[in-house]
């Protein structure tokens, strides 16, 4: 037959009377299990004497006792018992034991501690309301009365059935949270854990420090080894994760580090005890050490890195969910600066994240307020003077934040999905006030709009540039779309079917932020473009180092060969003006010639360059900044 075995069941003792403890030791420790044993054979015989033996029976359940004499000393035991990890099942709580504290104050400061106790009332008297002392050592389930004088058989069966019942709750606790593909605990146990370990921090005027931590470019294994081996090294993560928190625990301070998984390649660590943040930060690079070495997945060694967000609770706030938000806006940061950075918490990083979520919520129905507007700066030919373009640039004024820089929202509305909108409002303003200026007398260069990645690869991007032509009546050698160097080397098909169906109207085709995206001369030759601009990182040292001078003679000759257009950004003074005429440079633009101008300011300036058409170069040229 085959015995099943139980659990040991830890039992607390608490009663002022020696006598009652004794009691306790032999109802649950003495030698009745052998007596008890053998009347069960001898009732199954009798009743069941043809039937065959159970082949699985389940063994009697094992005690181990504590015995206390009084409150104090039965909180400071269940104290222990937890930091050891060998918590109590269940505890015999007598209810009066003068001179000290009773035992409604012992349940309270038990209940406090241990949340998952089971806690049995003994007592002849009616010393308390049940809902009362619920109410101090609840929930109520979980508290039990045994009125004195009891039979032995009560004691017993309230300590087997309640210390079964509390191992059940752990196994069902363990399934639910434990995280199922690396064994760590989850994000469920977790928020629970920090809960309480807050709640005990800030009573115990203890420190405690939360990490949050992120695998750096997760997504590239799954994408490229699948997610089997995605799931293989999250688990070797865990496993490194755990390793590293085992031997924080194991230090000096002798205080624990608790790691659990939250979701996807997402983990957490918790630090408790002295200097806390300081142990994290070191912990963080320890776990920067353990990554130095390759996992193996499926036979492939990869260098994997982590980014880190740290944050404390007597520092960084007073609660789990200020706790866990700062260390976010920490990881967010960290990843900010680079793949296995270290961050902490700063409260710098809480007024971005506010500025970040105003913005968000600003940007949404800001076309609808008319927020809005552009601004024009001049393009010049650098041999005869004159005014050759326009390029239009995006601004936004909002009545909460001011003046927004475009560094600061371009990329944001790019992330809500608001560029497409953006981009079709900035293409068919620009245009129709070029083709005003065109009927007017005043303009007949071109006019430059920036084009976004969203609105590039959409599908009906070419249809809505033939609209907006047709419906502002300006002509399409007038037009001329500026796209990024890097997003024309992003997805070659793509591009180049945008490419040509929009050369196909007669508009013309930069390539802005030349010498920034890594194109290749192979690529370049072959792409439908009428000319590049020069990025402004390439003229800022062109007066100052022979280099720089040189690197730029090379890319304005490479393009010249290609027979493109070339105009250089970012001119700043005379020097770097002198030197791109020397370098052959046909056209420039920069704040020395012009700033971005709002319409009555690009007109006024439109009108002057008209009037100094006769004007030598730099005469025209200075009327330009006049």
């Amino acid at each position: 037959m085959k015995i099943i075995p139980t659990p040991v069941l830890r039992v607390l003792i608490v009663d002022d009377e020696p006598a009652m403890r004794n009691t306790y030791r032999q109802i649950l420790l003495g030698s009745r299990n052998h007596a008890v044993n053998a009347a069960k054979s001898e009732l199954r015989a009798k009743l069941f004497a043809a039937a065959p033996a159970p082949s699985v029976q389940a063994a009697e359940p094992t005690f181990e006792l504590t015995n206390c004499g009084e409150a104090l000393s039965a909180v400071e035991a269940v104290r222990l018992s937890l930091k050891e990890g060998r918590p109590y099942t269940c505890v015999f709580l007598d209810m009066r034991m003068p001179p000290g504290h009773d035992g409604a104050w012992a349940a309270e400061h038990i209940r406090a501690l241990d949340k998952e106790i089971e806690i049995i009332v003994c007592s002849a008297f009616s010393d308390i309301e049940p809902a009362a002392l619920a109410l101090r050592a609840g929930p109520a389930d979980k508290i039990f009365y045994l009125q004195k004088p009891f039979h032995p058989h009560e004691v017993l069966q309230a300590a087997r059935s309640l210390g079964q019942k509390w191992h059940a709750w752990r196994r069902l606790r363990k399934v639910a949270f434990i995280d199922s593909l690396t064994g760590i605990p989850n994000q469920v146990w977790f928020k629970e854990k920090l809960e309480e370990e807050v709640e005990r921090a800030c009573a115990e005027n203890d420190q405690l420090t939360l990490m949050s931590l992120d695998v750096d470019s997760f997504r590239r294994i799954n994408d490229t080894l699948g997610h089997g081996a995605g799931d293989e090294m999250l688990r070797s993560i865990a496993r490194l994760l755990k390793a590293d928190a085992m031997l924080e625990r194991d230090s000096p301070e002798d205080a624990a580090g608790t790691v659990a998984r939250l979701a996807g390649d997402e983990f957490a660590l918790l630090i408790t005890g002295p200097q806390a943040e300081l142990r994290a930060t070191a912990l963080a690079q320890r776990i920067k050490k353990s990554l130095l070495l390759p996992i193996t997945v499926r036979n492939r060694e990869i260098l994997m890195t982590l980014c880190v967000g740290i944050a404390s609770l007597s520092r960084d706030g007073k609660s789990a969910e200020t706790l866990r938000r700062n260390a976010g806006l920490a990881l967010n940061a960290a990843k900010k600066t680079g793949p296995g950075n270290v961050q902490a918490y700063q409260q710098e990083m809480n007024a971005a994240a506010v500025r970040r979520l105003t913005l968000e919520e600003q940007l949404r129905g800001a076309q609808e307020r008319n927020e809005f507007y552009l601004v024009y700066q001049p393009q010049v030919d650098l041999d005869s003077g004159a005014v050759s373009g326009l390029e239009a640039l995006l601004r936004w004024e909002n009545s909460q934040l001011g003046k927004v820089p475009p560094l600061e929202f371009i990329g944001v509305a790019e992330q809500l999905g608001l560029m497409c909108d953006l981009g079709e409002w900035v293409l068919r303003t620009a245009c129709a006030q070029a083709s005003a200026w065109c009927r007017a007398g005043i303009f007949s260069g071109m006019i430059g709009v920036n084009v976004s990645c969203a609105q590039l690869i959409h599908m009906d991007f070419p249809v809505l540039v033939a609209n907006v032509l047709k419906e502002t009546g300006l002509n399409p050698m007038n037009l001329e779309l500026e796209v990024t160097e890097s997003l024309a080397m992003k997805d070659e098909i793509e591009t180049d079917k945008a490419f040509a169906q929009l050369k196909a109207l007669g508009v013309k085709l930069a390539l802005d932020d030349f010498g920034t995206g890594y194109s290749s001369f192979s690529r370049l030759q072959y792409l439908p473009i009428d000319r590049v601009k020069i990025d402004q990182s390439f003229v800022s040292g062109i007066h100052e180092r022979a280099s720089d001078r040189a690197m730029l003679a090379a890319m304005i000759k490479m393009t010249q060969t290609l027979g493109l257009g070339v105009i250089a950004e970012g001119v700043e003074n005379p020097h770097q003006l002198r030197r791109l005429r020397e370098s052959g440079c046909a056209q420039a633009q920069g704040y020395l010639l012009s700033e971005p101008l709002k319409i009555p300011e690009v007109q006024a300036l439109l009108v002057r360059a008209a009037e100094a058409v006769d004007s030598s170069r730099t005469s025209r040229i200075r009327s330009l900044v006049a």
